[in-house]
């Protein structure tokens, strides 16, 4: 029986869509995005580098303070004037959008408990003055309890005037010294999990999700049997693939039913919505052997894929495993496609430190262009594309089995992070990793598995060794798979952080 066991709370393999379904809203209430700390004179944001106020929407919060201090009595302005300017000022908090979502929405943030008591004690003739929803809910209260229930925030986290700063929950935006240790950070604010919905609409083995990106909202499902599947923004899946090259590929001939067989991954041209380029791995025999491709198919209505078909690379393993596992494009319009070792207990024939092999590698290459007899061009910054030892499209190696890789897009205000690229490397029988993967870097195996040595012979001798930001070993999980970094406004204690799961079988 197969058990999915979580390390976090994703799982990139099956079909769930965390932003998809994410029942949450922008991190500021008043609709504006975040901003770097403004010169605010009338609200102080204390010591965040980050709030929703520009200079301009903290004058309209001066101008409502005004007109309501001229509009209440005297001793009462004079009592409770600086509970209601920090309240009016709270809407400038960097989660002021789930502060903001009780009964009365934009008039006050949603309060914890003991501070809305005592707030109500000390204001309460203050709440009718402040609008028609805040005066509403004070006439149908009862009393202070009942008033305070209804003020309550759907997260007690993020009720005023506790709610936590922003460097607590957004670690992409604060000075930690090293942007590379977020995948051993933990989640220390908000809800102990995140709940998921399951796309309505039965899918066999489902690999991958990419979002089309043409405003519509629909999500690309790969299907280990060669098909993509569209499923729309309300979860709900379309009868007829997108793409399907299932007897074309004829699964049903493999003896062997892994998910090394098939179509384990896709990916869409940057300019795919006028091209309607697509770049898919997939396995099929040829003659007897079972070969693994990348290719490029061109998307029409009228046109059998395999017709369109132009082969990229062309690989037979040496070994039924850990063959071509994942590919995207990153942000430089270049094709990354990420390669195991080949397959069979412990790389024997040590091809992911082979630099010829393109076994055991991420591979970087231009499908827009051609050099010499190859479909694809040679990217001129390629790390090493001057050693002769070495095959130009390798942009890194030593790899086991990268099962799942993502290039992270970077905070949306200051960019931090953006373009590293985030790789899984499942592990033999002791460890399971994670790297930022870097151009020209040497990932250990089959000398080193995790931090671990491997084979002694080779394990302290590796030139370009660069080590892993994660390993965890098979006490907790048995492979790992890969994995994004947040970077949504649903769920802001999530935002920076590296996601991932694991995967085995008992």
């Amino acid at each position: 029986m197969a058990l999915f066991r979580l390390l976090i709370i994703f799982v990139i393999s099956i079909v769930l869509e965390l932003y998809m379904f994410c029942e949450g809203h922008e991190m500021c209430a008043n609709g504006l995005p975040l901003v770097k700390k403004a010169s605010l004179k009338f609200c102080s944001l204390g010591n965040q580098d980050y709030g929703c106020c520009t200079e301009e929407y903290e004058s309209t919060i001066k101008e409502k303070f005004d007109d309501l201090m001229a509009k209440i009595p005297e001793n009462l302005a004079e009592a409770c004037s600086s509970n209601l300017k920090e309240m009016l000022c709270h809407i400038c908090h960097p989660l002021s959008g789930h502060s903001f979502e009780s009964v009365v929405k934009l008039e006050l943030p949603g309060m914890c408990p003991n501070y809305c008591q005592e707030f109500f004690q000390k204001c309460e003739t203050l709440i009718q003055y402040l609008g028609k929803k805040s005066k509403k809910t004070y006439l149908l209260s009862k009393n202070s309890k009942d008033f305070c229930k209804k003020m309550e925030t759907k997260d007690i986290s993020y009720c005023y005037p506790d709610v936590k700063s922003n460097i607590d929950v957004m670690p992409g935006m604060s000075s930690n010294g090293n942007e590379n240790n977020m995948a051993t950070s933990h989640v220390s604010l908000g809800p102990e999990c995140v709940c998921f919905k399951q796309m309505q609409g039965e899918s066999i083995l489902p690999m991958k999700i990419q979002e089309l990106k043409d405003g519509s909202g629909r999500l690309l499902v790969a299907e280990l049997a060669g098909i993509l599947s569209i499923f729309h923004a309300n979860g709900t899946k379309e009868k007829k693939p997108y793409f399907d090259i299932v007897d074309y590929i004829n699964r049903k001939d493999y003896e062997d039913q892994h998910t090394s067989f098939g179509l384990p991954s896709f990916a869409l041209h940057p300019n795919f919505n006028a091209n309607g380029k697509l770049y898919v791995i997939y396995a099929k025999l040829i003659h007897g052997k079972l070969t693994h491709r990348v290719s490029e198919f061109i998307m029409t209505s009228d046109v059998q894929p395999e017709k369109t078909e132009r082969i990229l690379l062309e690989l037979e393993p040496p070994y039924k495993w850990h063959n071509l596992d994942d590919l995207f494009f990153g942000d430089d319009g270049y094709l990354y496609i990420f390669n195991g070792d080949g397959g069979i207990q412990g790389d024997p024939d040590k091809l992911a430190q082979n630099g010829k092999s393109f076994f055991g590698k991420a591979l970087r290459i231009d499908v827009d262009t051609r050099s010499g007899s190859k479909e694809y061009g040679i990217p001129p910054d390629n790390p090493f594309v001057n050693d002769d030892s070495m095959a130009p499209e390798v942009f890194a190696y030593g790899l086991r089995n990268p099962w799942r890789c993502s290039e992270d897009s970077g905070d949306i205000i200051t960019g931090k992070g953006k373009s590293r690229i985030f790789c899984v490397d499942v592990g033999f029988n002791k460890y399971e990793e994670i790297n930022i993967v870097k151009k020209g870097g040497n990932y250990g195996w089959n000398g080193k598995e995790g931090f671990s040595c491997f084979d002694s012979k080779i394990c302290n001798k590796m030139e370009h060794e660069e080590f892993p930001i994660f390993a965890y070993n098979h006490m907790k999980g048995k492979s790992v798979i890969g994995g994004e970094v947040y970077r949504g406004n649903c769920i802001p204690h999530l935002q920076g952080k590296y996601l991932f799961a694991d995967y085995y079988f008992k």
